[in-house]
């Protein structure tokens, strides 16, 4: 008795199956090793990632550092302009007097 949803088993019939169930599991290990490798590139891409931020974070603070000596300077060379300036006008209004 064969009911209509049965596939005869027939020698052709089975060896397709065990080609069909090994390509499976030939496919299913290597997106596993693909996975892996994915996994493996994005903990490294992670570490990367931390280290750009920590040479960003040291260079973000080497210009800070940079602009403040440089602000530092700007404004001791101002205040000696506006010293100088004073001094000068100091003079030349005793001279108008």
């Amino acid at each position: 008795m064969c009911d209509g949803l049965r596939v005869p088993q027939t020698d052709e019939a089975m060896g397709r199956k065990l080609e069909v169930v090994e390509f499976m599991k030939a496919s299913l290990s290597s997106s596993n090793d693909v996975i892996d490798r994915r996994i493996e590139a994005n903990e490294l891409s992670e570490d990367h990632k931390t280290s750009k931020i920590t040479r960003r974070e040291k260079s973000r603070n080497w210009t800070i550092l940079v602009k403040r000596v440089t602000q530092m300077r700007k404004y001791k060379r101002d205040g000696l302009r506006r010293g100088k300036s004073l001094h000068s006008s100091f003079w030349s209004s005793l001279k108008n007097m």
